[in-house]
């Protein structure tokens, strides 16, 4: 998966996606940078609950 994280304003965001599988995932919260690595957490959950089953 490609993707890139960001944030402004209290705000940070994550998008990753698989172009050779078409999907993706984009998660949005209120909060600053240590979602990062919550955030990239959950993109995995969401990968191994809906797209490798």
């Amino acid at each position: 998966m490609v993707g890139h994280t960001g944030g402004a304003y209290g705000l940070t965001s994550l998008m990753f996606f698989n172009p050779a599988k078409k999907f993706g995932f984009v998660t949005i919260s209120n909060g600053n940078a240590p979602f990062y690595s919550a955030g990239k957490k959950a993109i995995k959950i969401m990968y191994e609950e809906f797209i490798k089953k």
